[in-house]
C-alpha cells in the first residue's frame, strides 16, 4: 500500500488517496477494459434482476453495528 500523508489511519487494503487528491473514482480506476470483457465471458443468460431493496423497511442491521433510528 502507498504511503499518503493525506490519509494517516486509512484502512488496511484501502485505496483511498492512490489516485490523486481530486479523484472521484476510488477502486473504480482498477475497472478496465480488460476486467469488463473477463466479467461479460461470465454471462451465461441475458437475464437481468433487481438488486435494489425499500428504502422504508427497517430491518436488522447486517452488520454489528447499530440499527438506525429514526425519530
Amino acid at each position: 500500500m502507498p504511503e499518503n500523508p493525506r490519509w494517516k489511519r486509512r484502512p488496511s487494503g484501502s485505496t483511498w488517496g492512490d489516485w490523486g487528491p481530486d479523484d472521484q473514482l476510488g477502486r473504480l480506476n482498477l475497472l478496465t477494459p480488460d476486467k469488463v470483457l473477463k466479467g461479460v465471458a461470465e454471462v451465461k443468460e441475458g437475464k437481468t434482476f433487481c438488486l435494489s431493496l425499500p428504502l422504508d423497511i427497517q430491518g436488522k442491521p447486517s452488520s454489528t453495528r447499530a440499527a438506525i433510528r429514526r425519530n
